[in-house]
This record gives structure tokens, C-alpha cells and sequence, in this order.
């Protein structure tokens, strides 16, 4: 495919020598980027931005797409059909806004984990997501709060276990709050 008449912004296109450009694609990648005019046609498709600009994908790299930015007590009592199904939501309205990649920090119910292997399986459009799965945290007060979100560990073995059992749920990668989550109502966490 060929992307006619885009308009780059220096600073992120590599200071290219032209503000207007024709960008050929091949699947997945770009192949060229040059001077507007230079590519004629293509047989896969021609798409004409018409001066418009083109933006590289966006990363988030601090989302928590099983919770609804509002009322974190309705969101622990929201059935886990909902959580997944309102999480796809958020990715891909995220993936409308520009972010072709977001990192989930941590989700009850494997809902990052599900969501992020639906899209990877081509069952939904989305960005790419990574994810944490549950956010290791040492057993205290008001970890309930937030049901479902943690996995609670009290010392060193204990913690190892819960880093495993992420990872074997899919988790690609582990978020540990090791002074706790001085976010939880009544918490009483040492800061520093």
C-alpha cells in the first residue's frame, strides 16, 4: 500500500530533507518513505492523506484497562464478563487515540492477560499490550479494596511464588510494590 501526501513532523521522522511524503508499505512494516510525487501507484492500494499529518504509534505505558477510572467499588462488584468486555473497550479506544502499544499495570481476573491474547489471536483489533497480570504487594491492610488485584506475599519465598504463579498465568512481565500500596484506604505503609 501507498500512503500519498503525508505531512511529517521533522523531529519525529528523522529530520528527512521534505515535509510532504508518499510512505510504501509492505504487511506490517514501512518500506520506503520519500519525497511526495516519487511513488506512482500501487497495485495493493493507494491512500491519500492529502496533506494530513502521520504520527508514529504511541506507547501508554501505565494503564489499568480492568478498571474504569471511576468508582473502584463498582468496578470490584462488576461481573468478569463485564471487566473483559468494558477492558477491550478501553485497548481499543486506545488504539483509536494513536496508542499502538499499552502496558497494563496490573488487573484482577487475568482481564489485561485475556484481553491482550484475544487481539494477539486476531479475534479483535487492538494495540499491543503488555501485561503485568496481578501486582505483588506484602499482605496489609485494604489490599481488599481493590479485590482481585493483588497477589499478596509476606517474605521472600512467598513473593517468589507469586512471581511464578503471574508468570504462569501469562503475565509478561511482574509489578511488585514492595513497600505496599499506600493507595488502599486505612493503609498504614511506610513511604520513602
Amino acid at each position: 500500500m501507498v500512503i500519498k501526501n503525508a505531512r511529517l513532523i521533522s523531529e519525529l521522522s528523522g529530520n528527512l530533507p521534505f515535509e510532504l511524503a508518499d510512505i510504501e508499505t509492505k504487511g506490517d512494516f514501512i518500506k520506503s518513505i520519500t519525497k511526495s510525487g516519487s511513488i506512482l501507484t500501487d497495485v495493493h492500494g493507494t491512500l491519500d492523506l492529502e496533506g494530513q499529518y502521520v504520527l508514529p504509534g504511541f506507547f501508554d505505558l501505565h494503564v489499568h484497562i480492568g478498571l474504569s477510572g471511576g468508582s473502584t467499588l463498582e468496578d470490584n462488584i462488576r461481573p468478569v464478563a463485564r471487566q473483559v468486555l468494558d477492558g477491550l473497550r478501553f485497548a481499543q479506544d486506545s488504539l483509536r487515540g494513536g496508542f499502538t502499544t499499552i502496558r497494563d499495570v496490573g488487573s484482577a481476573n487475568g482481564v489485561a492477560i485475556g484481553v491482550r491474547d484475544a487481539i494477539k489471536d486476531g479475534f479483535f483489533p487492538g494495540p499491543n499490550i503488555i501485561a503485568s497480570g496481578k501486582i505483588l504487594t506484602p499482605t496489609e491492610t485494604g489490599n481488599d479494596y481493590f479485590a482481585g488485584l493483588y497477589a499478596e506475599f509476606d517474605g521472600r519465598s512467598s513473593a517468589i511464588k507469586c512471581a511464578r504463579d503471574q508468570f504462569q498465568s501469562g503475565a509478561d512481565y511482574i509489578k511488585a510494590m514492595g513497600s505496599g500500596a499506600f493507595m488502599n484506604p486505612g493503609v498504614d505503609t511506610p513511604h520513602s
